[in-house]
């Protein structure tokens, strides 16, 4: 194995005793350490503040690169940096990055329609409230007009009897 390797084209930070931690510049020049002493492993949690502060800077930022897009582009990096051996079968980190792209929006078309979903049960629900309503108003309403046809038949059934009896 060799004591070099090619530094990828974004997200690497590059650590000197002079000026500390910095950014990869210039993505058109490969860097080479050859002493991989000097390069600090990271951190799990300055990594996770690290994540979040990109987070929050991207919730804001209307240029948010996709899952997808930011794997296709460390799979890239990978691809460039690893020794190209593969058959013509076997996956590509290519795919794993379209196929991530593709979960995503998938996943977000989703999210689009359990919010239409929600619409549509609230819409139900008042429609059922509306109904019911109008249902009690009307069998009020076909009640009163029975007890009213029902006084109205016993009015009639009593003044048979009164006419019967005078006219008899």
């Amino acid at each position: 194995m060799s004591d070099t390797f090619e530094i990828p084209k974004k997200g690497v930070k590059i650590y000197s005793p002079e000026d500390g931690w910095s950014e990869h510049v210039d993505p058109s020049k490969k860097s080479t350490l050859t002493d991989t002493s000097a390069v600090e492993p990271v951190n799990s949690k300055n990594l996770s503040s690290k994540d979040d502060e990109q987070t929050t800077e991207n919730s804001s930022n209307p240029n948010i690169v996709a899952v997808g897009d930011a794997l296709e582009q460390l799979f890239d990096t990978l691809n460039n940096s690893s020794i190209d051996d593969t058959t013509q079968d076997s996956p590509t980190w290519k795919d794993v990055a379209e196929l991530s792209r593709q979960l995503e929006e998938k996943l977000d078309l989703r999210k689009e329609i359990l919010e239409k979903l929600s619409t549509v049960d609230e819409d139900l629900q008042i429609t059922r409230k509306q109904l019911l309503s109008t249902l009690k108003k009307l069998g009020k309403y076909e009640n009163d007009q029975l007890s009213a046809a029902t006084v109205r038949a016993s009015v009639s059934a009593m003044a048979i009897e009164v006419l019967a009896k005078k006219l008899s």
